[in-house]
């Protein structure tokens, strides 16, 4: 049983779309300026004594991932308080 969608919901998908568009557009640079800090030797050699991909990967979460994870949260507070809230009464069907 298909609705036809409301006011509310195709402002939402509106600005979900607008908001991911403007997140993909945003993590390029974000990914850019991660890829391009400096590791010092000493750090990458201690990780690197342990495990070379252990050591590479944890260069990766801390340069890139963390970033990332930051512009994450800031778009989905973002979003929180730009959509709007749909009331709905949750019925069981049988």
């Amino acid at each position: 049983m298909n609705k036809p969608w409301n006011g509310v919901m195709k402002y939402n998908v509106l600005l979900l779309f607008i908001f991911g568009c403007l997140f993909a557009y945003l993590s390029i640079p974000v990914i850019g300026y991660g890829s391009a800090i400096a590791i010092p030797t000493e750090v990458l050699s201690a990780l690197y004594g342990l495990s070379p991909n252990f050591a590479l990967s944890m260069v990766d979460i801390v340069t890139l991932g963390l970033p990332l994870l930051a512009l994450l949260l800031v778009f989905y507070s973002l979003v929180s308080r730009c959509t709007l809230k749909i009331k709905r009464i949750h019925t069981l069907y049988c």
